[in-house]
């Protein structure tokens, strides 16, 4: 083994080394109760269920077809309550911020005030939620305690279909991913009234340059489609397409563009939340995904949305 090779193996074992020892490094100052779900999340699998984990005891965890979580160890499930005048009930959609990729998890703080809808049934609302991807923490948790501690609302029911990675045009009408949405929506709403419903998406559309025209023209068929079941209540739409470390990225891309433009009184969409100008640098963990802190502003952010 010649001299030169020995050095670029230690070169490349050294930074090699670096790289786990900072992830590992970024896993401990995140806190969480399970380190090899903290490492997904650091090397960015944005579908864990592929491997049949099991949580940190052991416990297994299941996933659909769409690696939506659907059982996840120690859930408490109460009845689900009756919906009264103050009772919010979220419909949540998009992508991986949008479900359970956070870098904090949430619980709620008032028991069964917070609670995780899904299929039918309901869960004192504890990170990572059932209904969407991932296995880590989410910010709707954080919202419901937000809208309960400011006297907002006396419950907040959250429904969360968000699916990691996806693109508008994999919700496009009749897709598996939009048929997925209607139907969790159809079981919500022979229960409850949802009184708004979030969009948090597009980064995974500035990344695959995505037109205005096309993201307006599918996202508009989304909706149209809910309205057509009963789904009437405002429909947020976020303004959100920033991800990883891109050097030519600019604010006013044609993603941003659509997802402003589908503001629309008559149709009763709504803008949603600016996450792209809201996130500073140690507001993503990732570059990404939001961090702790990332999560708390965006949590504010929606709570002063929804109150005004």
């Amino acid at each position: 083994m010649s001299t030169k090779f020995r050095m670029t193996m230690v070169a490349l074992l050294s930074v090699l080394g670096g790289v786990i020892l900072g992830s590992f490094l970024q896993v401990r100052a995140l806190g969480s109760q399970d380190i090899w779900a903290d490492m997904r999340r650091i090397f960015n699998d944005p579908n864990p269920l592929n491997a049949n984990p099991t949580n940190h005891a052991g416990n297994p965890i299941q996933g659909d077809a769409f690696h939506r979580l659907t059982k996840y160890p120690n859930k408490t499930e109460v009845n689900c309550p009756k919906q009264t005048e103050r009772t919010l009930v979220l419909l949540i959609s998009g992508q991986s911020n949008s479900a359970n990729h956070g870098g904090q998890r949430y619980a709620s703080q008032y028991g069964d005030k917070v609670l995780n809808y899904f299929d039918g049934k309901c869960y004192i609302a504890q990170s990572p939620l059932l209904g969407s991807t991932g296995l880590e923490g989410d910010s709707w948790t954080l919202l419901g305690n937000l809208l309960i501690q400011q006297g907002k609302a006396e419950r907040v029911i959250i429904a969360p279909t968000g699916i990691a990675g996806s693109a508008i045009s994999q919700w496009k009408v009749g897709s598996p991913y939009q048929q997925m949405l209607q139907s969790s929506t159809q079981k919500l709403l022979a229960q409850y009234r949802v009184t708004h419903m979030l969009w948090h998406q597009g980064e995974t559309d500035y990344g695959k340059r995505t037109s205005q025209e096309d993201y307006e023209k599918l996202f508009t068929g989304i909706a149209d489609a809910l309205r057509q079941q009963g789904m009437d209540a405002p429909i947020y739409v976020s303004q959100a397409s920033q991800c990883w470390m891109d050097m030519y990225w600019r604010a006013n891309n044609p993603v941003v563009m659509a997802q402003r433009a589908l503001a629309n009184p008559e149709k009763n969409i709504r803008a949603g939340v600016n996450s792209d100008a809201l996130m500073g640098a140690l507001d993503r963990y990732d570059n990404c995904h939001f961090s702790g802190s990332g999560q708390e502003k965006f949590a504010r952010a929606w709570l002063e949305l929804l109150t005004k």
